[in-house]
């Protein structure tokens, strides 16, 4: 098979040998529309003459075959001047020794389907202008490409998905072998590793990355697909963190059996779940545990008063989740780190 700009050495054979004079022997071979040519300006009392025909774009056929041999001006004759009267092929054309595919079509023009992040923890919402979120957790990214229905010239052909973020788009992942399954789905699935991802120049938070991608079919013909902004990733990476811990109740005695707020702020929206976040302070050895917090700022409970609490300031000294629980923000990156940040405790809010 071969592709627009391949090239195919044509032999004509004679019966004797001949002599060109002026001209060009022409040799138009059958590809649909518009036919190949190849053109033949020399031949010196030779018993053969060969030329070169170069695919050129819109030429395709299953099967290479001549269509016609003429004469574009002169002469064609026998070392005894009689002249070449018949051009008809009357041995074996091409076809008899040869199955030459032309495909002089290339891929059609495309752009990305979609962009997914993959591995790890799931967004829960996306940002507008963006189809996905790459957070600290996702391990690849999903790029799909369209394929052209029943374009059967893409089957074993190659995907090479291009990224960027700064500058000019570089090769992420592997490429990707087109197979008949996905040119009948018309669309193919390229996995793009996480280490190819965070190793683009500019990788940081707030940025975006856009994906486009070549095609090239079986015959080594390549159509590169136009960038689509509105199906990037989008980089958060940064979890939340603990901006301060209050308490909505006044400042009092409170006594067994008695409930006291407690407040843990963060710097964004996050939601708890498969367990508590526990709150250790001075009052007691027993940690306090906080059960709900869905897509707020903050977490909060009441701590009960049991018997043998005490402290003259109630202070907070550790936050923790318990074990199998995590507060993901909407991007879905984990807090790992509970830090309360110096002179925002409890005991800072009610002193």
């Amino acid at each position: 098979t071969f592709g627009i700009g391949g090239t195919v050495n044509i032999v004509v054979t004679f019966s004797e040998p001949v002599i060109l004079n002026g001209g060009n022997l022409l040799v138009d071979l059958e590809t649909g529309t518009p036919d190949g040519r190849v053109t033949i300006s020399t031949i010196s009392n030779a018993l053969t003459a060969s030329g070169t025909y170069t695919v050129g774009v819109g030429e395709s056929t299953n099967l290479l075959a001549v269509k016609q041999i003429l004469l574009s001006a002169g002469t064609l004759v026998d070392t005894i001047d009689n002249a070449f009267a018949n051009y008809n092929i009357s041995g074996a054309d091409i076809t008899g020794a040869s199955a030459i595919v032309i495909d002089g079509v290339a891929p059609s023009a495309f752009s990305i389907t979609s962009v997914t992040s993959n591995g790890g923890n799931s967004e829960t919402s996306d940002a507008v202008a963006y189809d996905d979120i790459w957070n600290s957790t996702n391990t690849s990214a999903i790029v799909r490409v369209p394929l052209e229905v029943g374009d059967n010239t893409l089957v074993n052909g190659e995907i090479q998905v291009k990224g960027k973020i700064t500058g000019s788009y570089v090769n992420v992942g592997s490429v990707h072998y087109i197979t008949a399954a996905e040119v009948t789905a018309q669309q193919a699935d390229v996995t793009i590793p996480g280490a190819d991802i965070v190793g683009l120049d500019g990788f940081g938070n707030g940025r975006s990355i856009i994906f486009t991608a070549i095609i090239t079919d079986f015959a080594d013909n390549s159509t590169t697909g136009s960038a689509k902004a509105t199906e990037s990733l989008v980089i958060d990476t940064t979890a939340l963190k603990v901006t301060s811990v209050v308490s909505s109740d006044p400042n009092d005695y409170y006594k067994l059996g008695d409930g006291v707020n407690i407040r843990v702020n963060f710097d964004g929206a996050g939601t708890l779940s498969g367990g508590n976040l526990l709150v250790t302070h001075n009052a007691s050895a027993t940690q306090f545990g906080i059960t709900t917090m869905s897509n707020e700022v903050f977490a909060e409970g009441d701590y009960l008063v049991a018997a043998g609490d005490e402290s003259a300031q109630l202070d907070v000294t550790t936050i923790a989740l318990a074990p199998g629980a995590s507060i993901l923000d909407s991007a879905g990156n984990p807090i790992t780190v509970f830090s309360i940040p110096a002179s925002n405790n409890l005991v800072d809010s009610k002193p």
